[in-house]
């Protein structure tokens, strides 16, 4: 039964069958972890490896330009380029993040079909569940800390909740600036 449905770790939730290991569920198991895990991956990572690329391309035209303009203008100029980089690095943090959550469900899938099964005992295969199903939350609490008007509301709000991750207000200003200058 080709990617049959089966309870796992301690019993709280159904995934599919990564225990048995007859040719069928070894030839389902290497096929979501090529498609569903790799592959995406690799995709997201050539994507986001040319949009660093074009960033920084941009950001060495920009200084280039920002040589013929007056001191207001090159302060926009580099306040975009700022803007455009902390993207950059947003999305890096997104990959990061998808790898760091889907990684050690992958590798216990692998290590049930190819490894000692021993280790896979029901603990050891719930806490890369949790981490894989909490990967829902990651994008949105990452975006919010992220932008500037939603850190500053969030610290207006819940003050003692970004307590460990203080933010200079003038970087909020000047990439609320940069926004406004890339939106027009």
């Amino acid at each position: 039964n080709w990617g049959a449905y089966v309870p796992e770790g301690i019993l709280t939730s159904c995934s599919f069958d990564y225990l048995s290991t007859d040719p069928s569920t070894r030839s389902f198991i290497l096929c979501m972890y090529f498609c569903g895990f790799m592959l995406p991956i690799i995709i997201i990572a050539f994507c986001y490896f040319n949009i660093v690329m074009s960033v920084s391309n941009h950001e060495k035209e920009m200084a280039a330009m920002a040589k013929r303009l007056n001191a207001k203008e090159l302060r926009k100029a580099q306040a975009g380029a700022s803007a455009e980089m902390k993207l950059a690095k947003i999305s890096m943090v997104i990959i990061t993040q998808f790898m760091l959550s889907w990684s050690p469900y992958a590798i216990i899938a692998l290590l049930a079909q190819f490894g000692p099964a021993e280790w896979v005992t029901p603990y050891a295969a719930e806490l890369p569940v949790l981490f894989a199903k909490a990967s829902a939350i990651h994008n949105p609490i990452v975006y919010s800390v992220s932008h500037p008007k939603f850190r500053e509301a969030i610290q207006t709000t819940f003050p003692w909740l970004l307590t460990c991750c203080q933010f200079d207000e003038k970087e909020c200003e000047d990439a609320n600036d940069a926004e406004e200058e890339v939106v027009a």
